[in-house]
């Protein structure tokens, strides 16, 4: 936590488990892929990396993002969220500027305010059949069609 530096992060193959707040606070610039291995995060995992300009590449293995675990990180270009993920926990990408999002064909839940102040998500929002809630803001402050 509050760690900084200039750079991508490299996360090894092995890892499994991404721990509450493990990153939170750091800055540092460049992208980010969490590994296939990774099963789970916690909330806030990466939150508040202010300074991440690059892409972000989630592990085909999460079946949850746990609340805030990408908030204010500032992550450019698209997020794919893959077809394991089932739920996105509240705020989980909340401040961030991607320009597209593709959701996962498996999810079902997306808690409040998700995609809140993503602001430069544009386009058209294709949400597939498998969703069946959506919380309170959830895409608020984006500027899909």
């Amino acid at each position: 936590m509050g760690c900084g530096f200039s750079g991508s992060i490299i996360l090894s193959e092995a890892l499994e488990t991404i721990g509450k707040y493990a990153i939170s606070g750091g800055y540092f610039s460049g992208s980010l892929t969490i590994p296939n291995s990774v099963t789970e995060m916690g909330h806030n995992a990466f939150s508040y990396c202010q300074y991440l300009t690059g892409t972000l590449t989630l592990s085909s293995s999460l079946s949850t993002i746990d609340g805030s675990a990408f908030y204010n990180t500032h992550f450019t270009g698209t997020l794919s969220i893959p077809n394991s993920v089932k739920s996105i926990g509240g705020r989980a990408f909340c401040l961030n500027n991607f320009s597209e999002l593709v959701l996962g064909d498996s999810l079902v839940t997306i808690v409040d305010a998700a995609f809140e102040n993503c602001n430069n998500l544009t386009g058209t929002l294709r949400l597939p059949s498998s969703v069946t809630q959506i919380g309170s803001w959830a895409f608020c402050h984006t500027s899909f069609n």
